[in-house]
This record gives structure tokens, sequence and C-alpha cells, in this order.
């Protein structure tokens, strides 16, 4: 009889435990749920996307290029690998280049998460309590998100491909799927090849018993990573953009983390690092799910040690915390990598509870039930805060429409592709953002600004959009006081301009001084429709370097006599002020000629004068010999206009 009673007591105080804890866990339910659909509701009635410094824009306008054929990476371009831009093109596709689409496609990328976390924690644990448990919190950190991101996106094809080699159990086509999914996530973002060997590990030790098993998982998730690659490279090579999708997202991503000395970019500030990003801003982030995945892991050393599925998501764990670790700054969007390690930490917590004392298993749910509450108020409730329209924008935008035409090209200065997706107009310059050009420390800014020059020497932009982000480097500048019009419109963050760069012309062929300098176009500003004796022109001529000059070089410009023999009037001078030809050292950069006047003498007859150009040793006065495919040059030097 005493048996007896003691069991019931047990009993009905196990059972009481077990109502406490599946209480605690509804109520987290309702609070996780009612805030992930407000945080829903909210952004897919938003019309704004100028979210985590332009970044959503950046990928909405890619997906648009995407969608029109456009050459991503040749003529518009950001260091990103092309995955999340994949992932985005099928909704601007059904729904335009709307805000709508691109908000519609995070929260369907939200929920791809949650549910792969679900199928993962399930799988693993054959729990339907813990997979409700780590998917409940998987979708409350969904909250955070405003928008489209890269390192979620990789996360979230990452979770994806860990479950399916979970769930194979060794069958060749589902390892083959991971594999693929694996791929697309590193074709998301860099940082998550270093969980390959986990996800080989987890392929191998899922599989059933046998000879072979561990070549023949290993074999079949390689070759589903080996099958998207492939496509990847046929579909890069068909459009031509191969190599610079290489040059892009990988060597100039490189100088994100490594110095030009090879040495890891952070190491003389880490300790800067690890104040201003890791303790302020990472790990307060990380903080509610640590804790609960601490009080998991304590729990599992103590009554699970020798479960491998738990120490498997230990060292995941580890390898996610060293991907985010990889790439400039501490930043909390890198360490969304390390989320679903620890989410599977607490599901094996949770699943195992039930070999724990009744008191720790609603220890562990009171602590899902506390972070929760210390998530909500600085994250979830921060993004229901967050504008929800963007009346600046929407100005620049009604702007750029009513002042261009649709095959016009836009000059954006600043992050502002935000008006090139939603206006469907291409940027003149290919680089995405400013930043490219401006930032030293993380990029090359030397190449990409040489690039740059060159792509808007040829541009006939419309309109410029400048953003105040960044001032402009000296070239530019100078492309800026000479070409920007009037301005129409004038915000708080933004200046409109009206472009006119009718006074340039480009030469059919480039003319080629001696193998150093190349005559590519020149400015008549202000032109007349006719030239009359005793006109002054104003004129300048457009370089680009081609090899190093050997000599200081002065230019010379003439207008001859109809049959070349004899000089009308001419102009000699610098090419460019302060900046001698000897001194030019960048192979392609464009370089800006200096303006001059040439006035046609009083006594010139009505006729066709030829104007030409040329250079010549500033110390022998001998002239630069002119080389051309077409029949412009006469020894030493081109006729630019007749």
């Amino acid at each position: 009889m005493q048996i007896a009673e003691k069991l019931f007591r047990q009993n009905t105080l196990s059972d009481t435990f077990v109502a406490v804890r599946n209480l605690l866990l509804i109520i987290l339910s309702i609070v996780v749920i009612a805030t992930a659909v407000r945080h829903f509701n909210h952004l897919l009635a938003s019309s704004n996307l100028t979210g985590h410094g332009g970044d959503y824009a950046i990928f909405a306008e890619f997906a648009r290029q995407l969608a029109d054929g456009g050459r991503i990476y040749v003529d518009y371009w950001d260091t990103k690998p092309p995955g999340l831009f994949f992932f985005l093109t099928p909704f601007v596709l059904l729904f335009g280049n709307t805000v709508f689409a691109i908000h519609l496609a995070s929260v369907t990328l939200f929920l791809l998460f949650a549910t792969g976390i679900f199928g993962l924690s399930l799988t693993l644990t054959w729990s339907r309590f813990a997979a409700l448990l780590a998917a409940a919190i998987a979708l409350l950190y969904t909250t955070y998100q405003r928008g489209p991101e890269t390192t979620f996106a990789m996360m979230t094809f990452g979770t994806w491909a860990m479950f399916l080699a979970a769930a194979a159990r060794g069958r060749t086509l589902w390892l083959f799927a991971s594999g693929m999914v694996f791929a697309l996530g590193c074709l998301t973002k860099q940082p998550l090849v270093v969980e390959l060997p986990i996800l080989l590990l987890v392929a191998i030790w899922r599989s059933k018993p046998g000879s072979g098993r561990a070549v023949r998982a290993a074999l079949s998730v390689a070759g589903g990573i080996a099958a998207v690659g492939i496509a990847v490279v046929i579909w890069a090579a068909s459009l031509g953009i191969l190599d610079a999708m290489i040059y892009r997202v990988v060597r100039i991503s490189a100088q994100y983390v490594f110095t030009d000395d090879g040495g890891w970019h952070f190491r003389e500030d880490t300790q800067g690092l690890l104040e201003t990003y890791l303790l302020r801003q990472a790990w307060p982030y990380l903080r509610p799910l640590a804790l609960v995945a601490a009080v998991a892991i304590v729990g599992l050393a103590l009554r699970a040690r020798r479960q491998r599925g738990w120490l498997i998501a230990l060292v995941w764990l580890a390898a996610s915390l060293a991907g985010a670790s990889i790439a400039r700054g501490w930043r909390a969007d890198y360490f969304t990598q390390a989320l679903p390690s620890l989410l599977t930490l607490v599901a094996f917590g949770a699943a195992s509870s039930g070999r724990f004392r009744q008191g720790w298993q609603v220890i562990l749910t009171g602590v899902c039930l506390v972070a929760a509450n210390l998530f909500i108020p600085p994250y979830a409730n921060a993004s229901i805060a967050t504008a929800r329209t963007m009346p600046e924008e929407d100005a620049v935008i009604e702007v750029v429409l009513s002042s261009t035409d649709e095959d016009d090209c836009i000059w954006t200065w600043g992050s502002l592709a935000v008006v090139n997706y939603l206006t469907g107009r291409d940027s003149c310059a290919s680089a995405a953002l400013d930043a490219f050009v401006m930032d030293s420390t993380a990029f090359p800014v030397v190449e990409t600004r040489i690039e740059y020059m060159q792509e808007m020497a040829y541009a006939m932009p419309s309109v410029l959009i400048q953003a105040f982000d960044w001032g402009y480097f000296p070239e530019l500048q100078k492309y800026t006081d000479r070409y920007r019009g009037e301005l129409l419109l004038e915000s708080a963050r933004y200046h409109v301009y009206d472009v006119d760069r009718s006074s340039w012309h480009a030469l059919e062929t480039p003319v080629n001084f001696g193998g150093e300098v190349a005559l590519i176009g020149y400015d008549i500003f202000d032109a007349p429709a006719e030239v009359c004796p005793g006109d002054t022109l104003q004129l300048a001529l457009t370089w680009q370097h081609i090899s190093r000059p050997t000599h200081e070089y002065q230019v010379f410009v003439q207008l001859l006599t109809p049959d070349e023999q004899a000089k009308i009037a001419g102009y000699d001078g610098v090419p460019v002020s302060r900046r001698p030809t000897y001194t030019w050292v960048n192979s392609g950069e464009v370089i800006l000629g200096e303006p001059f006047e040439l006035t046609i003498p009083e006594t010139t007859r009505e006729g066709t004068y030829p104007l030409v150009a040329g250079l010549y040793d500033v110390e022998t006065t001998e002239p630069v010999s002119a080389q051309t495919s077409n029949d412009a040059t006469r020894g030493n030097y081109a006729i630019i206009a007749q």
C-alpha cells in the first residue's frame, strides 16, 4: 500500500511537471507566433526597401537584372555570390520590380528556415516537443531580419542541407540533393564552406551500417556540390561573365578578409573589434539563444554524454562561429550562421529532458520563455518600429521617372540601388556601391576607380542622384564639375542633378600615341551650330593611359588648312595641370585634359578645316607617333574633327 501511494505521488508530481512544461511551451509558442505574424504583416505591408545599408535594394536590383536578362558582375556588380539573387529572381518575375516581391521572398526565406530547423530537429531527436521548441525559437529569430540578407539565406540553405543529409539514411539521391543545397548556400555566401566537414560527418553518421558507407555518403554529397558548381560555371560562361564573377566574388572579397601582405584583416585591432562588434552587437543578439543552449549543454553533459548527435552539433557550433569570424568585423548579422547549430543543441537538450529531473525540465522551458522576453524588446519590436515608407527616396524616384526615358542610364552616387530597382533604370557605372571606389580599407580602389572612369567616359547619364555617403575621388570630381547641370531636387539626404554630356564626342577609334597614351575623345563646350571667323572654341581632350610614359609630353591642337599643309590656329600646353605625363602610372586610367581655348582668325575663309591633336616630347620637341586602325592619323597627329 505504501509503495503504491509513493508511486502515485511520483506519477502525480511527474504529471504536474509535464503539465507545467507544456504550459510554458504553449505560452512560448503563442508569444512567438504572435510576434512573427505581426512582423511578417508589417514587412509585407511596407514600401520601404532601404534597410541594411541599402543591401536589400542592391540584392533586389540584381534580381531585376537577372529577370531582364542582364549580365550581372559585368553590367552591375557586387562582391556577393549569386545564390540570393537566384532565390529572389522568381519573385521579381512573378510580381515585377516591386517592394512587395522582395518582402514576400524574405518571408518565404524566414519560413523555410523555421521549417528546416523543425525537420532537422525532428530527424535527429524524434521528439516533436524538441522540434517545435527549436522551430519556435528559430521563428522568433527571423523577426530580427527586415529583408533578404546573404548570411541568413546562406544559413537557411545550410540548415536544409544538414536536414537532407540527416534524413537521407544513406540514400544516394537525398545525399546528392543535400550537396546541391549546400552548394547553393556557398553560392550565397562563402563562409558556409567551413561547415562542409560537418555535413559529411552527419551524412556518414546517419548512413546505414555497411561496407563503404563513408565513401558512398561522401561521394554522393560531393556529387551534388559538383553538379551545382558545373551548372553555375556553364551558365556564367554562356553569358560571358565567368571571369568577372570570379574576380568580383573571389579576388575583391579576399581584401575583406586578408590584408595586402596576406595577414588576417583584423590582427591589429582585435581588442577594438572585440568591444565594438562582438560584445556590443553580436553577443546581445546571440545571448538569449546562447542562454538556452548553455542550459541544454549542461544537461546533456550530465545525462547524455555518450550521445554522438549533440557532440557533432557542438563541433558544428565551433565551425559556424569560426565561419562567422572570418569576414570584416564580428557583426551580429554574421553570427546568424551559428543559429542552426545552437538550435540543434537546444533540440537535443529538450529531447533528452525526459532523462533530467523534473525540475530541470521546467527550468529549461522557463529559460526559453525568459530568452524570448530578452529577445523581443530590442529586436523583434525594433523591426516593427522601422518606417514603412521612404518619402525621400520616393521623391527621387518621381523625379527620375519624369526626367528620363526607359533606355536612359542614371548616375547614382551612394547606396541608391533602390532607385534603379523601382524605376527600372540601369546604372551608368557597373559598381553597385560608391564604397567600392572609395573605401580603400576594404576594396582595391585603384582598380575599381579605373574601371569606373572607363565606364563613365562613354556613358551618357541623364541625371545624377547624389547621396552624402562619400565625396568624389579626384578624377571623378573633375568629371562632376564638367558635366553636372542644374539641381532638380534637394532633400536632407539626396540631391538630384541634370547631367549634360552633349559637349563630349568619342573618337570612332582611339588614337595610340607611342604605345603609352591614347586619345579617346574630346569636348567642345557651347559649340555654335556653325563656326565663323573670330569665334573662340572651348575644348578639352580625354586621354587614357596605356603604359607609363618615358618622357614628359606636351599636347598640341591645331586647325589646319584643308590640304593640311599649314596651321591656321593652334594651342600648346600640358595635357593635365599638375599631372605631368611621366607620373601617369595606372594602366587603363581615363584622364580628363585641361580645358583650353582656340580662336579662329578673322581672316579665315569659308571651308572645311581639319582639327588635329598630338603630343610631343618637351625636351626634344619631337612629335610622338600616332597609330590607329583607320585613316584618321597623319604620322604624328590625329584628326579629331572637321
